[in-house]
């Protein structure tokens, strides 16, 4: 169940880890990533790197990263980054006190039986039976408890933090599946109009990045179980 919270890495190829460096918005310190990707990524593959799950293998250690420069001759600099970069696709669990509308009642009940992130959520709450055994154990209603679920289910995706999870949520999205399923660009759409209304977040995502979400959402497995 554990490693089931995160994206299956070795399924994310190289060609689509290039595509998205190709096209996502990047602060001027990542900009690196940015210069001869085609010519770079040629060299990653000659080095017999086919996955992001083989890059971060290979960039692990700072002594890997020196060999795998010496050996490449890529740059350790751009070879740190590209390390940190290809990590973040195995996102940070969400604190459940940082997802908005979380009742602190509720977050104290959950803390008190072990429960403090999403990703501790998402292990313990999988099937109806592990959840009402968890409403009986924490005193959280099974309602409350659901709820809490998909949002940790949601909070698996890269770049999906407290406030965006609360903010796919209620635009109805309200899982990795139903993520999955929707069209981009209706999503997009359904999140702007929803923010506007409610002022949910300071800003929403960009339809490149809506795009980004549910590519990752039909990559991840669907293990939570709603019936």
């Amino acid at each position: 169940m554990t490693n089931q919270y995160y994206m299956d890495l070795a399924k994310f190829s190289l060609d689509k880890f290039k595509q998205i460096l190709k096209t996502e918005e990047m602060l001027p310190a990542r900009q690196i990533l940015k210069e001869d990707v085609e010519g770079r990524f040629e060299v990653l593959t000659s080095m017999g790197i086919s996955h992001v799950k083989d890059l971060i293998s290979a960039l692990s250690t700072k002594g890997k990263i020196k060999d795998f420069a010496r050996r490449s001759g890529l740059s350790k600099e751009y070879l740190v980054i590209l390390g940190r970069e290809a990590r973040s696709f195995k996102p940070k669990v969400v604190p459940l006190r940082e997802m908005l509308g979380v009742d602190e009642i509720y977050a104290d009940r959950l803390e008190a039986v072990g429960i403090t992130h999403s990703k501790h959520l998402f292990e313990r709450g999988r099937t109806k039976e592990e959840r009402e055994r968890l409403s009986e154990a924490s005193g959280v209603p099974l309602e409350e408890l659901i709820e809490l679920v998909k949002l940790s289910d949601l909070a698996r995706i890269r770049g999906l933090g407290g406030a965006f999870v609360r903010l796919f949520y209620e635009a109805g999205a309200d899982t990795i599946e139903a993520l999955s399923k929707w069209e981009p660009e209706k999503l997009s759409q359904a999140v702007v109009k929803l923010n506007k209304e409610r002022e949910i977040t300071k800003w929403v995502p960009s339809l490149k990045d809506v795009k980004q979400y549910v590519e990752m959402a039909d990559a991840l497995e669907k293990v939570i179980e709603y019936g």
